[in-house]
């Protein structure tokens, strides 16, 4: 009788432990393919840009107008905007800056207000950073006065005659996330813990930390995404790092950071060491020069790539599609074009040196010249 019911409890044992081994192969089985898709994504993220994302407007800009430039306190902003000032330059336009502070909502009103009281008033705004609910109020003003609004920021916008149109919006945020995610999935061998950084104030950070988010939850069973809230005075006084070096220590499984602006990795590295905290990956969107640097020495990881100075042409290009309207005008975000860094591609881009001089890859390299073509003008030689 016990001999029977011993047998009968090895049998169930044997069966229990069959079924587990059987389930940790099916998981492992699903995780090396989530990995292999993830590999495969990724390989195409690493090609650099041939073509910029546009189309040909219907005939030549009428030359004498003017836009302005809503400058947001960022350095990323600067670069946009002389992006804008070269393009208009390219179609004989004027071209304005006035200057507003992202931490303070109200400046932007007041700069939209004064874009208006310019004689003659400019063909339209482009306005950076900040979503159009911000400045909903603005919106009647401007279809009254007939002058335009470009929005490059988060979010969705419904393009009109007065909203022409919207630039690293919607689809930005997630092809960031889809290079991103999908690089860590593919690093981390499908087992990462990825803390990423964000900023709950700012449109963009917010709308990135959610697709980072679905996207690895979509495509990495066994991958972990935590974040860490930084407010715009921490970015500010030392890019975030000292909210992000506590939150890695406070779990020890945190194998990578994310960072949603390259500002908020600046001395990143450093402070973890000093925490002791080695082995942490650190990959981000809008890479910089000192980012690539970091790549080449090993220090950092992974970057996505846009090319700061053409954004400030796809700002442009936006509006102008958006005067000719009809089937012109577009109807979704337009991007600059993207590529995801690596050592495996670092060399290939030119190495950190080729982002120099305006702190990003500048791709592809011959982008003012295709602008050039789709609008109708010479390019400047």
């Amino acid at each position: 009788m016990k001999f029977g019911r011993m047998t009968a409890i090895l049998v169930v044992a044997i069966a229990l432990a069959s079924g587990a081994s059987a389930s940790a192969s099916a998981s492992n089985s699903s995780t090396s393919a989530q990995v292999a898709k993830a590999k495969q994504a990724v390989q195409q993220y690493l090609q650099v840009p041939k073509t910029v994302e546009s189309t040909p407007l219907p005939k030549k800009p009428a030359t004498g107008k003017t836009v302005v430039y809503l400058e947001c306190d960022n350095a990323a902003c600067t670069l946009d905007g002389e992006g804008a000032k070269a393009g208009a330059a390219l179609i004989g336009w004027n071209f304005k800056e006035i200057p507003f502070q992202l931490e303070n909502p109200s400046s932007l009103i007041t700069a939209m207000d004064s874009a208006l009281q310019l004689q003659p008033k400019p063909a339209f705004v482009v306005e950076v950073g900040v979503p159009e609910a911000a400045f909903a109020g603005e919106v009647a003003k401007y279809k009254a006065a007939g002058v335009g609004i470009v929005v490059n920021t988060a979010g969705t916008v419904k393009v009109d005659q007065t909203l022409l149109g919207h630039s690293k919006a919607a689809r930005y945020s997630m092809l960031d996330a889809q290079m991103l995610g999908n690089w860590f999935i593919a690093d981390s061998n499908g087992k990462g813990h990825a803390l990423i950084q964000t900023f709950p104030s700012v449109a963009f950070s917010a709308a990135m930390t959610t697709d980072f988010e679905a996207v690895v939850k979509k495509g990495c069973t066994q991958c972990v995404v935590s974040t860490v809230d930084i407010s715009l005075v921490q970015l500010a006084t030392d890019g975030g790092v000292s909210p992000t070096v506590s939150a890695v220590q406070a779990d020890p499984s945190v194998n990578y950071v994310i960072a949603p602006v390259f500002t908020a990795a600046l001395g990143l590295t450093k402070a973890l060491d000093t925490a002791g905290k080695t082995n942490i990956k650190i990959a981000g969107q809008g890479g910089e020069y000192a980012n690539y640097v970091d790549i080449a020495n090993g220090t950092e990881s992974a970057w996505v790539n846009f090319s700061t100075i053409a954004s400030g042409y796809v700002d442009l290009d936006a509006g102008l599609h958006g005067l000719a309207g009809g089937k012109y005008q577009y109807k979704q975000d337009i991007n600059p074009p993207l590529v995801l860094v690596t050592k495996q591609n670092l060399a290939k881009l030119g190495g950190p040196q080729a982002a120099k001089a305006t702190g990003a890859f500048e791709v592809p390299a011959n982008y003012p010249q295709q602008y050039a073509a789709l609008w109708h003008v010479k390019a400047n030689k």
